[in-house]
């Protein structure tokens, strides 16, 4: 059995992982940790990279998660890097995010909106009719931790890494809304993926993934 690592999206847990069909894999989640006060992102990465024991591991990374395994990417030697749904340039985020950024946005967003049921959320996760997968997020949303929320939505916004790990696949959805996949260069692009394809197209991400590892 090989082990791979995994570091899951925005908070979430190994839930969102839970359709993938990856046989002959041992999944190890690395869980998020709650960031110290003003806390770096480097610092947070070399944090999480503590739980990994083997040499030259290889990192599946969901949304955020695939900032984190970049992050980490860039203190250890991996054997391959994985993003599903994620940036791995600061050339790839949303120009809402550089906006954000620059003008401070996200410290106005009203963090506790996203612990609840929101159909907003539902649309921008490309889940609006999957009733099954609306129930997951509100499960994995419910659980985060405001502080954790914040200080990572300020990380989102404001990574400017140009640093690409000749190591990397990038699987993306062509239906992303979070990060729409016009800015994105992806090894592969999946019909009708969304932001939560992981979960909504899990057979072919499953397939995909088991040719890269």
């Amino acid at each position: 059995m090989k082990k791979v690592y995994f570091i899951s999206g925005l908070g979430a847990d190994e839930q969102a992982f839970s359709k993938l069909v990856l046989p002959g894999i041992t999944p190890y989640h690395i869980q998020w940790k709650i960031p110290a006060h003003n806390e770096t992102i480097e610092t947070y990465a070399t944090r999480m990279r503590q739980e990994i024991t083997e040499p030259d591991p290889i990192i599946i990374g969901l949304s955020f998660g695939g900032i984190m395994a970049i992050e980490i990417a860039k203190q250890i030697s991996c054997k391959k890097i994985i993003l599903i749904s994620s940036i791995k340039h600061r050339r790839e985020k949303p120009m809402l995010f550089n906006l954000s950024a620059a003008a401070g946005l996200h410290k106005l967003l009203p963090m506790a909106s996203f612990s609840k049921p929101n159909r907003l959320l539902y649309y921008f996760f490309g889940v609006h009719q999957n009733k099954r997968a609306q129930e997951l997020i509100n499960r994995l949303m419910t659980f985060m931790h405001p502080a954790y929320l914040q200080w990572a939505v300020h990380q989102i916004v404001n990574w400017q890494n140009d640093i690409v790990p000749r190591n990397l696949v990038h699987i993306h959805g062509k239906a992303d809304q979070v990060l729409p996949a016009e800015k994105i260069k992806a090894d592969y692009l999946i019909e009708k993926g969304s932001h939560f394809m992981v979960w909504t197209r899990a057979k072919e991400l499953s397939e995909i993934l088991l040719k890269e590892i």
